[in-house]
């Protein structure tokens, strides 16, 4: 793709939304399948996995397409709503369960948090995980087949085990830009129909 590559661009989010990836291609290529598998490496002298996105959508013209993908493969059960109550556990114990469900390696630094009781009613696990991220102040994502529930400030500084990334903005070619957006936050919402 780097030789006919227009623009890149990368949204990294944590916790409520799934990293996506938009890439626009010049030139005539076969659309990928839903699904397919995008790795993103970013980097100069040494490249990076920034990422394994999977395919949701693609437009195509005589000149040009672009490909947009998650990083959260939502043709899996994610999404589907549970009904489980852990007992006497560790929010790690749960988020390992959760992430056997799926084949997901994990990075979890919860294991000096026991809970008595918690219970998943009616909840997909990402919400549920959503959920039990804002209650303890954690991070939680799905981010290279790894499930990350991790605090966010661990011994007074930021946690070394969120994903880190270095670009030297000296060595990129052209003018890198970063773009930063307010997100509106709503309490509810209506639908009409």
């Amino acid at each position: 793709i780097l030789q006919n590559l227009v623009q890149l661009s990368l949204t990294d989010y944590a916790n409520d939304n799934s990293d996506q990836i938009e890439i626009e291609i010049a030139g005539q290529f076969k659309r990928p399948k839903s699904q397919d598998e995008i790795r993103l490496y970013l980097g100069w002298d040494n490249l990076q996995l920034i990422g394994l996105f999977k395919v949701q959508s693609t437009k195509k013209s005589f000149k040009r397409m672009t490909i947009i993908g998650t990083g959260v493969d939502f043709s899996n059960n994610f999404k589907v709503k549970r009904n489980i109550t852990y007992e006497g556990v560790k929010i790690v114990d749960i988020v390992n369960q959760i992430a056997n469900r799926y084949n997901l390696k994990v990075k979890c630094d919860f294991d000096d948090l026991y809970i008595k009781s918690l219970a998943q009613t009616n909840e997909s696990d990402m919400s549920f995980l959503n959920r039990i991220a804002k209650d303890y102040n954690a991070i939680f994502n799905l981010k290279n087949d790894t499930l990350y529930f991790v605090k966010k400030i661990k011994n007074s500084e930021i946690n070394g085990l969120l994903p880190r990334y270095t670009i030297d903005i000296n060595k990129c070619i052209g003018e890198p830009t970063i773009e930063h957006n307010e997100k509106t936050l709503y309490n509810s919402v209506k639908v009409s129909w």
